[in-house]
């Protein structure tokens, strides 16, 4: 079930509406009548839900408790008539010794976040992991992705606690259950999410329509618009198929809304504000280190609307103070689903422009009243560092797991394997395949050896409804060595990571794009693989390209490949395979085969659930393909 809402209101009365699901436990509890009884409604579902009835919950006068596992962690909320602001914290570490050290720690922690932020409370000496969202019908995106993303959360603070103890001088908090005292074994939550990012968009990325950019850019333009005095619209940038910069009115670019790799999630929604505000001298960081962790502070414990939801502010060297936001590609494809017609709309009010301009440019006053050197961001490629927050922003290569477990001294090697950290996207490729289809992708970690040399690790990562697997193809110490090793590990036919054939390849960096269609050559060439009409079978792909269903009810029937395919089979093949509508229809339609799988494994005997599964993505997809492709009705 779903309801028009209205995501926000222009200054010039124009409403930019959003589709607002009503089912499940987030569309019952904003169905509520005041925000009081929506917020403490999806909290009492979600503790629900997360605790199962294993009895570690608990409420007393500061709100409800959950113990997944070290640290308790306590839900409550704050309201007014018209919205309300759930607030989610854990006490991590007490009596911190040296603040500065553990300011500089908590701003690589807060760059890794995925809806959460850690603060120092500097009046009681603690560490605190917070999460700040929205309970709000008109804003129901956000109740969506706190549900989803405490899971996330508390694995973070139960993997980074001990760490960031020692690393500050304070002493771990740990709770206990007023009744059944410590928890001495992590919740399941913990455990599964320990187990990596398996979802097919981790690798994938999620797919925006035409329509939705362009409804995206209208709803920007029309929320940073000012009729007062009449002006034009803001400047709005589009340099990928995600990646939008909405400039101020002084034209610097100040909001950035795109899709961007996390090493240990993969691809996501990356919400940024920049105010252009940097340390007033160069070499010495440290004020600006203290802003962001004031500003995080007051953000923590203002306890009313957040100025900027599900993140927080950081350093970073070339673009100084940033306010950070990440949210995993698995969930902003949860919400462009829900929101059916209206996604553009959607990302634009997720994105926030009028409130972010309007926040950096008081931040700007405030800032040169300090002291601060305030000044734009000077280039796109400066901008473009923000794609490389994981790597840059750390004294060193970050090579650590934030949600792996320390402690343990009984690791499975595989998931060591899922849980280290992979910063750079080599590409993905798979087969839709309806009874398992396999999205893969090569993906590279970076560390440093004894020697503090850099050294590269690929990985090949196969993420498929029962079967995810992950390997460790090798080490490299420069990027020629790297592209050579990514060319043998897909031109091999037996222990190659291609299979029996890729039918898409999506080439996410371009200095490796050669190594990867020589690798593709390779593999098809080879004497030794079964021969294929690889010019029929790419003309079978591009022309069900945005039909991949339509593919597995045409194999009998081979499409007729163009003439000037026959000099070189192989290369039209590469080259249909890396064609971005291929690769955009496997995107737009693989999560429908995915669960439909999923259902008819759970249920083999009645094939209808799988069918209903399956048609349940199929028609939101057609209902954003109507909105983007529209026909005049005569077919």
């Amino acid at each position: 079930m779903r309801a028009e809402d209205f995501g926000g209101t222009s200054p010039d009365s124009r409403e930019i509406h959003t589709t607002r699901p009503l089912g499940g436990t987030m569309g019952t509890a904003l169905a509520l009548g005041t925000s009081a009884e929506r917020c403490e409604t999806l909290i009492d579902a979600l503790l629900n839900n997360m605790d199962q009835g294993e009895g570690w919950t608990w409420s007393d006068s500061d709100g409800r408790w959950w113990l997944p596992g070290r640290h308790a962690t306590r839900f409550c909320f704050s309201h007014d008539d018209n919205y309300g602001v759930c607030l989610v914290d854990s006490v991590v570490v007490e009596n911190v010794e040296d603040h500065g050290r553990a300011i500089g720690l908590l701003n690589q922690l807060n760059a890794h976040g995925a809806g959460w932020f850690w603060w120092l409370d500097s009046d009681s000496d603690r560490i605190v992991a917070s999460m700040r969202y929205l309970v709000l019908p008109e804003a129901w995106w956000w109740s969506l992705f706190l549900v989803e993303l405490v899971p996330l959360y508390v694995t973070s603070i139960d993997s980074m606690g001990p760490i960031v103890s020692a690393s500050c001088g304070g002493t771990l908090a740990v709770s206990a259950h007023p009744e059944r005292g410590e928890r001495l074994s992590p919740d399941g939550w913990i455990i599964g999410c320990r187990l990596g990012s398996r979802e097919p968009t981790a690798s994938l990325g999620f797919p925006i329509l035409p329509h939705e950019l362009a409804q995206l850019g209208t709803a920007l333009a029309i929320l940073c618009s000012d009729p007062q005095p009449p002006r034009e619209s803001p400047k709005i940038e589009s340099f990928e198929p995600l990646a939008i910069v909405v400039h101020d009115d002084d034209e610097n670019p100040t909001v950035v809304l795109r899709q961007v790799w996390h090493p240990e999630i993969g691809w996501g929604a990356q919400i940024a504000t920049v105010p252009g505000i940097f340390a007033p001298d160069s070499d010495d960081l440290g004020p600006l280190f203290g802003l962001a962790a004031s500003l995080n502070e007051h953000l923590a414990k203002r306890g009313d609307l957040p100025g900027v939801v599900a993140g927080c502010w950081i350093v970073t060297e070339r673009l100084g103070l940033v306010h950070h936001a990440y949210i995993p590609g698995i969930e902003v494809e949860k919400a462009v689903g829900e929101a059916g017609e209206t996604v553009g709309n959607m990302l634009a009010l997720m994105a926030q422009p009028n409130e972010r301009i309007h926040d950096a440019q008081e931040l700007r006053v405030v800032g040169s009243r300090n002291g601060f050197n305030v000044h734009p961001v000077p280039s796109r490629e400066d901008l473009e560092s923000l794609s490389s927050l994981w790597i840059d922003i750390g004294p060193d290569p970050v090579n650590m797991s934030y949600l792996a477990d320390h402690e343990s001294d009984e690791i499975d090697p595989e998931e060591a394997l899922w849980m280290a950290p992979k910063h750079v996207p080599v590409c993905s490729f798979g087969i839709f395949n309806p009874s398992g289809p396999t999205v893969s992708s090569l993906e590279i970690g970076y560390a440093s050896d004894e020697d503090d040399n850099l050294v590269m690790s690929l990985y090949f990562v196969l993420r498929h409804p029962f079967g995810p697997t992950i390997e460790h193809l090798g080490d490299a110490g420069s990027e020629g060595h790297m592209a050579e090793l990514i060319v043998t590990s897909m031109s091999q036919v037996d222990d190659g990571v291609l299979g029996s054939g890729p039918e898409w390849m999506n080439v996410f960096q371009e200095r490796y794009r050669e190594a990867v269609i020589r690798g593709l050559r390779l593999w098809a060439s080879a004497p030794d693989l079964p021969n294929r009409e690889w010019a029929e079978e790419g003309a079978l792909l591009l022309r069900c390209a945005m039909n991949p269903w339509g593919r597995m009810e045409s194999n009998e029937a081979r499409s007729e490949p163009p003439p000037e395919s026959a000099n070189d089979p192989v290369g039209y093949w590469i080259d249909v395979l890396t064609d971005w509508i291929v690769i955009f229809g496997e995107q737009l339609y693989i999560r429908s085969a995915w669960e439909g799988a999923i259902a008819f494994l759970a249920d083999p005997e009645h094939p209808g659930t799988a069918q209903e599964a399956t048609n349940f993505f199929l028609d939101r997809i057609d209902q954003r393909l109507a909105a983007s492709f529209p026909t005049d009705g005569g077919d």
